[in-house]
């Protein structure tokens, strides 16, 4: 299926559909602006980090989205469970009633939900369809694809890690902590029992940090970040080996486990840290995941991005 035309001119340009460029989108589109967002994929799509913590909420209410996030079915956790050098977990809640809450949300839903919220808010979107190029000019912003150019007063890098601007000497990676995230979805794990039940897990073992949340779709997320040189030890024995062989090595996440299998084979991501040199000028702003990266274990990086 083709991508939807591209115009030739508009106010502002979005490269990419995420929580970030769908966020921006919509604010500018209600300041009168005429705004084209281009997503390089076809929603719903895959997408990790599904840890939501209340400071997401004031943002949810503030663009008007809130009952719909509420709607949506997703988990609500209290606080967040570590075992940080022992396997005895220690719980800290949001809030002492309890009552506090965040969201584990499915972020092909979650995220499909904040560029519905964009299109009808009058932010003219066009999937399947990435910026393979920007050039930045004195008085104009151009944007080149593989169906046409468009040529805009500003442009809004919100593509990710893709970063199609940040990558023009804008982005600045951290060379001490290289980090990979090594990911995986399980079926039939079990959870923590009563009210801790959704909430975020973080746990050390021997060779780095685990991060695990419940997801109401029936999965559960089990990532393993580790030194980047790592990466040897998974080219040589496999991905699914490495990461079955260290997920044994966990001590608490693991007893969830005990009779779950993988929904699907794990994946493995860049995860290191990045900033850029510049944010913003006269023509362009870098949002979400283009312009900073932050360290994973925080789930702050959805509320960053929106924020």
């Amino acid at each position: 299926m083709p991508p939807a035309s591209l115009p030739s001119t508009t106010d502002i340009l979005v490269a990419g559909g995420g929580p970030a460029g769908a966020t921006i989108a919509r604010l500018l589109a209600g300041f009168g602006f005429q705004v084209v967002l281009l997503e390089k994929r076809r929603f719903p799509r895959h997408q990790i980090g599904e840890s939501l913590t209340p400071q997401i909420l004031p943002i949810l209410d503030f663009l008007g989205v809130r009952a719909q996030v509420e709607a949506a079915g997703f988990l609500r956790m209290i606080g967040h469970t570590v075992c940080w050098g022992s396997a005895q977990p220690r719980t800290s809640y949001y809030s002492p009633d309890h009552k506090r809450h965040g969201f584990q949300v499915w972020r092909e839903d979650f995220d499909s939900l904040l560029l519905r919220h964009a299109r009808i808010g009058g932010v003219w979107v066009i999937e399947d369809l990435g910026a393979e190029s920007v050039t930045l000019r004195d008085d104009a912003v151009v944007m080149h694809t593989g169906h046409g150019s468009c040529t805009a007063s500003f442009f809004i890098d919100a593509s990710g890690h893709s970063g199609i601007l940040a990558r023009q000497g804008f982005r600045q990676r951290d060379a001490t902590f290289q980090t990979l995230a090594v990911t995986g979805y399980w079926r039939d794990a079990t959870n923590p029992p009563g009210i801790d039940a959704a909430n975020t897990i973080l746990e050390t073992y021997p060779h780095g940090l685990v991060w695990s949340v419940p997801l109401h779709n029936g999965l559960r997320n089990v990532t393993l970040l580790i030194d980047w040189h790592l990466g040897n030890q998974i080219r040589e024995t496999g991905l699914a080996s490495f990461y079955h062989s260290e997920s044994r090595q966990v001590s608490y996440i693991t007893q969830f486990l005990a009779n779950a299998r993988l929904a699907q084979p794990p994946r493995v991501f860049d995860a290191t840290w990045y900033t850029a040199s510049t944010f913003a000028g006269e023509r362009f702003l870098l949002v979400g995941d283009a312009g900073l990266f932050v360290d994973p274990l925080s789930s702050e990086g959805v509320h960053k991005a929106m924020a």
